[in-house]
Order: structure tokens, then sequence, then C-alpha cells
């Protein structure tokens, strides 16, 4: 969805639904307010610290503040709604992280005298958790007979006769698959009752991506690619990952790296497989993918990357101090607020985290967090 009302002074914020990302609490919310999350800095410190944690752009300390988080969201909104009407738009939101929408219901139902709103797209019987009541709603119904024909009428080399009806009767009056498609309908002949295939050629792949959103483009770069012969795949993956905008979906973007890193190793490109493998390790590592995270280590280790876990002995080559770094860089401090605890400089804080990773069988302060829930933890009983 692009709607053109920023040139009449709204500001519009949009998040997608994505199966993929349902079960990542705050990705909606991240989605969302990634173009304005530098206001985030404007809140005050308690609602700044659980705002900032829950899109991942601070630490995350005591968990999650459910109800706190809900007050930052209002307060931001509210802040940005002085300077310029919002629009918050929210599509296939039956695919909305649970957290990301009570979040949502939380801070607009107190908006009331706020210039916000929030349209909400959402499949037609699909429950919505915290925004199901009290809401208007406008249902979309299916195009009546004569109106579904005349869309589909105006495909290329439209059906018609016997397979016209059937392809009308299989799509429920509605033949939205094949009106989005730029080529012609697949003959209904082919296809089982219940069923909609979908052709399966480049050239229409190569019309959609044309007038795609950035998401959907790289999707498409990232099956071209995959489809490939392999002497052809690189400038589909490189094209795949070339638009910044794909950091609003870190999930896809990693898997594409993994791809993409898969390919190089295959081809004898080792150097350059391990720095995209370290990059989507460390995401699916964050966002807790654990199916993708095994599946990016094996891959690593076969690139002759060290990803093994570290022995349970590895803390005690660490000095206490280290130790003491440790625990706190996993919490989410940055050297500056360590180096203010422990009465060190940022420098010599970053120099003991450096000398430290190797010695844990460690690669990224990502994964600090993990290590102390695990090996950390259980080796080192006494303070540090």
């Amino acid at each position: 969805m692009r709607l053109g009302l920023e040139v009449s002074g709204v500001r519009v914020l949009r998040a997608e639904g994505s199966e993929s990302e349902a079960s990542l609490a705050f990705s909606g919310l991240h989605q969302l307010l990634h173009p304005v999350v530098g206001a985030v800095g404007r809140l005050p410190e308690r609602q700044r610290a659980a705002l900032s944690g829950a899109l991942g752009t601070g630490p995350a300390e005591g968990g999650s503040d459910l109800m706190l988080i809900g007050v930052a969201l209002l307060g931001l909104l509210s802040d940005l709604a002085c300077r310029q009407p919002l629009l918050l738009v929210i599509d296939d939101a039956q695919c909305i992280d649970r957290a990301s929408l009570d979040a949502l219901a939380f801070a607009v139902k107190r908006l009331d005298a706020e210039p916000v709103t929030l349209l909400i797209g959402v499949r037609t019987g699909d429950p919505l958790p915290a925004l199901d009541r009290h809401w208007p709603v406008l249902t979309l119904d299916p195009l009546d007979t004569a109106a579904a024909g005349r869309l589909l009428e105006h495909q290329p080399q439209s059906p018609t006769g016997r397979a016209r009806d059937r392809v009308l009767d299989q799509a429920g009056a509605t033949p939205w698959p094949w009106s989005n498609w730029p080529g012609p309908p697949p003959h209904p002949a082919a296809t089982p009752p219940g069923h909609c295939r979908f052709p399966s050629n480049r050239s229409g792949a190569r019309r959609l991506g044309d007038d795609a959103s950035p998401r959907l483009r790289a999707l498409i770069s990232r099956a071209r690619a995959l489809l490939a012969d392999p002497e052809d795949a690189e400038p589909h993956f490189r094209e795949a990952l070339a638009d910044p905008a794909l950091e609003h979906w870190p999930f896809e973007r990693a898997q594409t790296l993994l791809d993409c890193a898969e390919w190089l190793r295959r081809r004898r490109r080792i150097a350059e497989a391990r720095s995209l493998l370290t990059a989507a390790l460390e995401t699916f590592q964050r966002l807790g993918a654990r199916p993708w995270v095994e599946r990016a280590r094996a891959e690593s280790r076969a690139a002759g990357i060290d990803v093994a876990h570290p022995s349970s002995d590895a803390p005690a080559e660490l000095s206490p101090q280290q130790r003491q770094i440790i625990r706190l860089a996993a919490r989410g401090l940055t050297n500056r607020e360590i180096g203010e605890k422990l009465f060190l400089s940022p420098r010599t804080v970053g120099s003991h985290l450096y000398r430290s990773f190797p010695k844990l069988g460690i690669t990224a302060r990502s994964q600090l967090r993990d290590l102390i829930e695990g090996t950390l933890v259980t080796t080192s009983g006494q303070p540090g």
C-alpha cells in the first residue's frame, strides 16, 4: 500500500505483517517506527529505555515492561502528532506479532484528542487480538460475477467460454490471483478444483518486479538467484541485498545472506562467504531463530569459521575484571557505561572485550547473552 499523503502534510508510518516474523515480539512495532526511531530520544528516561529495549536499539534490562512500553509509544505518537498529523497504516495485521498489537491498542485508545489515524487491513474472519472491538469497520465484499468478469476481461489472453466460467468459480467470483499476475491466466483444465496455480514463466516475474515494493523486489531477486543456473545467480543475489530498506525485515535479509554465502562457498569463494555467514548468524541468534542458527552454524563450519560452543572452562581463562566486563556487556551496557561502573576508560573496556572473545569461542557482542545464560553462569559462581 502506498499513500501519497506526505505531500499534504500528513506523515505516514507503515508496517506490513509477515508470517515469518509473527512470533518475534515487537517486530511489527520496529517496522512501524523505524523511520522515526530517532524521536525516541525525546522521551523521558524510563520510557526511552523501555521502548529502545523493545525495538532492539538499546539494552533490555529486567525483561519487557509492557505497560511502560505502551506508555512510551503513547508519548512518542503524541509528540510526533504535535509536529505533524499522523496516519498509521498496518497491512496484513493478522500476521503482526501480539506484543506490537497490544502496545498499539494501548496507545491509540488514549489518543482521541490527537491528530492520529490508525488504518488496519486484515483478512475477514481472522481475529485481531486487542484491536477487535469498538473500531469502525469497512468490510470489502467479493466482486459480483459481472464485475469479476469485467476484471478478467481486461487481462492479457483472457479465457473465454467454459474456461472463463471455471476460473471465476474457483476464484470465488474474485479472480485476483490472475488479475495481479502480469502474464496470462493458467488454463483451468490444468488446475485441480479448489486450487490456484500461477504460471511459472520468468518473464512474468520480471514484469512483476518492475513495479514492486523494495521488499517484494528483494524476495523476487532471491527467488531468481535460487532458480538460476549457478553461473548466473550472483547478480540476483546482489540485487536482493542492495536496498538498505531491507533492514526493516532482518529475518528475510539474513535468509538471503545465508543463501548467497552458500552459493559463494560452493563456488570456492570462501573469503567472501565468511562475512555474509557471520552477519546472517548474528541476526538469527538475535531473533532467536534456532533452526536457522543451526543451519548457519553448519554452513559456517563448512566455510572454516570456528563457531563451536565455548568449552565449559573457557571463562576460567578470563581475569576477574574481564568476567565483570563480559557480564555487563551481556546485559546490553555500552563500553562507556561499563567503564563508568568499573572506573575504566571505554578504550580499556573495548580492549578487554577484544581479548576475551577468542577465549570464549565467540565472534560478536550479540552472542554474549546466550553465553551468560549458559557456560559463564555455571562456571563462575563467585563474584568476579
